[in-house]
C-alpha cells in the first residue's frame, strides 16, 4: 500500500475529522490519500459531495465504489463510519473503525477514540473502557480530545456499575388495543390510571408520492382501561388533531386541560410550540398557543403540568441554558398569566441535552431523561426530589435495565406509585409503550384525591367557584383552581398522611372551609368525595372557620391558622359593605363561666388579628358563646372536637 501523504495534509484531515467535518473537503486539495487508485479517489469525492448535501444513500453508494476499488482505502472507511454514525447506524460505525484500525491503527490517531465511544455507544461498555484506556495510555492527541477521553471512561464505569447492579424489570406491552406497526409514544395518564392518551406516527397516504419516508404525521389517541386491558385506541378527534403533527402531552390532574407540542403551526413563536386545550361542556377547545413568554423562536416541547396546575415543565433549546436541550420552569400567576420561564438549573441540565420532564402527582418527585449525566448510552431516565428545603436532590438514574445504551425517554408514573410507562422500540422495528413495576427506590408517593360538587346550597345549581388547599404542616398550596363551570365538579390529587385545609370562595358567597387528615384509608379505588354547599352572603348566615386552631386550654393562635385568617380577611376586604361577628364556641368541659370566658378570648383573638391587618372596627364584633349551641351531642372526644369552634356570622348587609 503506497500511503503518499505529507505531514501537513495527515494533521489537516486530523484536525477535520475532530472537530469541523462539514469542511472535510478541503483535506485532500493536496491530492494527498491512502490509496494510489484514481478511481477509488474519484468516489471518494464524489461520496463527500453527496454528504455535504446530506444525500446519504448516494454518499454510501460512493463509498462503497471507492472501497470496491481499493479495499485499503483508510479515508472511505473512517467516511463510511462517519456517516453511520450521522445515520444511527451504530454496528457499521464500529465495523468501519475497526477496518481502519486493522488497515494501519497509526494512520489516524483519533480512530481508537472514536471507537470508544461508538462501542460505548453500542452498549459494550467493557471493551470501549479497554480502548480508551489505551488510547489515553499513548499520551498523544490534543488535550481536549484526551480530556473527552477522561468523561467517557467515567460514563463507563458508570455503566458497568449499573449493569451489575441491575433493578428489578419486567417490561409488558400494553397490548394490541394500543401498540401496533406503526410508532406508538408519550403516554399520558388519567389520574384514575384508567384512560391513556398517546401519540401515534402514522402515513400520511395523502403525502406518500410527494415525500416519500417523510409523509409522517403525529396524532394523538385515546384508549380506556376496562378488565384489566387497554381498548382499541381511537383518534381523539378535532380539535385537538389536525393535518399536522401533535407531539409530546400530558393532561392535567383534574383531566380538564391538556398541554402539548405543535410544531411548524400559523402563528406559532418558533419551530416547536407548547399548546393549552381546555374542556368545555365535555369537549376539547381550540387550542391555545402559550404565548411569548413561554414559545420563542426556538424549540419549547414535551411539557408536563404540576397536579396542582401552578407549575409548566417543558424541554427548550432557547438560549440562557446550561446546554442543548434544557427543562425550564414557570409558574402561574393568579390564574392568568405565566412567568418567564426559570432554567431549572445545572443540577438537573447538563451541557447535553435534558428532555421529557414529568412531575408526578405527588408534586415532589421529578423524571427526566439526559444525554448529559452519566448512564448507559444516548437518553436515560433519571429521577430527582424535593428536599425539605423545596430544593431538587442530584438526579439519580432509574436503573439497568430500565435503561439501557438505547434512547429511553417519555416515561410517566400512575398515582398509586405502581406502574410505569414508557416507550422504547425492543423489536427494532416499531416504537411502542410497554408498562412496568417502578422499583421501589425511584418510587413516588402514592397519591389519591379529593372530589366533589361546588353548589348554592338552597338552589343546588353548580357553582364555579375558587378552591385552595393547603397543606397544614407546611403551609404549602397544595393546588389551587376553579370549579367545573358546567356541573361545579373539583379534584385535588393529594399525597397521605397530611393534615389539610380546604377552602372555597365565591362572589356572593360565604367563605367555606374544612380541614381533614388525609391517611391510608383512601386510595384511587375509593378517593374522598367532599360536596360543598356554599351559604349566600345574607343577614344571619354563618359558617364554620375550621382551619382556625388552639391549644386546649388556650387562646393563642397557632401557625396553622395563618392561611384561613389570611382568607378571611381577603372576604372581608372584598365585600365592604358586609358586618362580621366572629363568635367562639366550646364543649361542655368546665364550668359555664370559663367556657364564656376561653370562648371569648378565642373570638378576640381572632378579632384582634383582623382588626390589625386594617379591618374597621364598626364592621366588626366578637363574642363568646362558651357551651352554647352544641353542633352535636358532646358524648364523644370526636363530637366534642366539632363543637369547639370559630364561626363568622353575617350581622349586616
Amino acid at each position: 500500500m503506497g500511503l503518499k501523504y505529507s505531514i501537513m495534509s495527515r494533521w489537516l484531515f486530523i484536525f477535520v475529522l475532530v472537530f469541523s467535518f462539514c469542511s472535510i473537503q478541503l483535506v485532500h486539495s493536496q491530492e494527498s490519500f491512502s490509496t494510489d487508485s484514481k478511481r477509488a479517489i474519484k468516489n471518494y469525492k464524489m461520496a463527500l459531495n453527496k454528504y455535504s448535501q446530506r444525500d446519504y444513500s448516494e454518499t454510501l453508494f460512493f463509498i462503497e465504489q471507492a472501497i470496491k476499488e481499493d479495499e485499503s482505502f483508510i479515508e472511505a472507511y473512517l467516511l463510511k463510519a462517519d456517516l453511520s454514525k450521522t445515520t444511527d447506524n451504530i454496528s457499521q460505525e464500529i465495523k468501519s473503525y475497526r477496518k481502519a484500525l486493522n488497515i494501519d491503527p497509526n494512520y489516524f490517531i483519533y480512530t481508537s477514540f472514536n471507537l470508544g465511544v461508538a462501542l460505548y455507544n453500542n452498549g459494550e461498555y467493557n471493551e470501549s473502557l479497554q480502548i480508551l484506556n489505551e488510547f489515553i495510555a499513548k499520551k498523544i492527541g490534543k488535550q481536549q480530545v484526551l480530556e473527552k477521553a477522561k468523561r467517557q471512561i467515567e460514563r463507563c464505569l458508570v455503566a458497568i456499575e449499573l449493569v451489575n447492579n441491575p433493578v428489578e424489570f419486567n417490561p409488558i406491552s400494553v397490548g394490541d388495543g394500543i401498540n401496533d406497526s406503526n410508532d406508538q409514544y408519550w403516554p399520558s395518564l388519567s389520574l384514575d390510571g384508567l384512560t391513556m392518551i398517546y401519540t401515534t406516527l402514522l402515513t400520511d397516504s395523502s403525502r406518500l408520492l410527494m415525500y416519500n419516508q417523510f409523509a409522517k404525521q403525529e396524532d394523538f389517541y385515546i384508549s380506556n382501561k376496562q378488565n384489566g386491558c387497554w381498548q382499541t385506541g381511537k383518534p381523539i378527534g378535532p380539535p385537538l388533531n389536525t393535518p399536522g403533527n401533535e407531539g409530546a402531552h400530558k393532561v392535567s390532574a383534574d383531566g380538564k386541560i391538556i398541554v402539548f407540542t405543535g410544531c411548524n403551526r400559523n402563528k406559532g413563536f418558533g419551530n416547536c410550540d407548547i399548546y393549552f386545550s381546555f374542556i368545555e361542556n365535555g369537549k376539547w377547545t381550540m387550542p391555545l398557543n402559550a404565548g411569548p413568554t413561554i414559545n420563542t423562536p426556538y424549540s419549547e416541547k414535551q411539557p408536563s403540568l404540576s397536579p396542582d396546575g401552578r407549575f409548566l415543565y417543558f424541554s427548550s433549546n432557547r438560549p440562557g441554558g446550561e446546554g442543548k436541550m434544557d427543562i425550564w420552569v414557570s409558574e402561574l400567576i393568579e390564574d392568568s398569566y405565566w412567568t418567564r420561564p426559570v432554567n431549572m438549573g445545572c443540577f438537573i441540565n447538563t451541557k447535553g441535552d435534558e428532555v421529557s420532564p414529568f412531575i408526578h402527582p405527588d408534586n415532589s418527585t421529578f423524571y427526566f431523561s439526559s444525554s448529559g449525566h452519566n448512564g448507559l448510552g444516548k437518553k436515560d431516565i433519571f429521577y430527582s426530589r424535593l428536599d425539605s428545603l423545596k430544593q431538587w436532590t442530584k438526579p439519580k438514574n432509574i436503573g439497568y435495565p430500565i435503561n439501557t445504551h438505547l434512547d429511553e425517554i417519555g416515561l410517566v408514573v400512575d398515582a398509586k406509585a405502581e406502574l410505569a410507562y414508557y416507550s422504547t422500540n425492543y423489536n427494532n422495528e416499531s416504537t411502542n409503550i410497554f408498562s412496568f413495576h417502578i422499583p421501589v427506590e425511584s418510587k413516588p408517593k402514592a397519591v389519591s384525591y379529593l372530589s366533589g360538587i361546588i353548589f348554592d346550597e338552597t338552589t343546588k345549581e353548580p357553582l364555579q367557584s375558587i378552591f385552595q388547599l393547603i397543606n397544614l404542616s407546611t403551609s404549602d398550596t397544595v393546588m389551587q383552581s376553579v370549579s367545573n363551570k358546567s356541573d361545579g365538579k373539583y379534584l385535588v390529587c393529594l399525597p397521605s398522611g397530611y393534615n389539610y385545609g380546604l377552602s372555597v370562595s365565591h362572589p356572593g358567597y360565604l367563605l367555606y372551609s374544612i380541614n381533614f387528615n388525609f391517611n391510608g384509608k383512601h386510595s384511587l379505588v375509593k378517593p374522598y368525595e367532599l360536596n360543598i354547599p356554599l351559604k349566600r352572603i345574607s343577614n344571619g348566615n354563618s359558617v364554620v372557620l375550621e382551619n382556625i386552631f388552639f391549644d386546649s386550654d388556650s387562646y393563642e393562635l397557632l401557625p396553622d391558622s395563618d392561611m384561613e385568617l389570611i382568607k378571611i380577611y381577603e372576604f372581608s376586604d372584598i365585600n365592604p359593605e358586609i358586618e362580621l361577628e366572629i363568635g367562639g364556641y366550646t364543649d361542655n368541659t368546665g364550668t359555664k363561666e370559663s367556657n364564656i370566658s376561653l370562648s371569648e378570648k378565642r373570638a378576640k383573638a381572632v378579632y384582634d388579628y383582623l382588626i390589625a391587618k386594617g379591618i374597621s372596627e364598626h364592621r366588626l364584633t366578637y363574642k363568646g358563646y362558651g357551651q352554647s349551641n352544641p353542633i352535636l351531642p358532646n358524648d364523644s372526644e370526636i363530637d366534642k372536637a366539632k363543637n369547639r369552634r370559630t364561626e363568622l356570622k353575617i350581622i349586616g348587609h
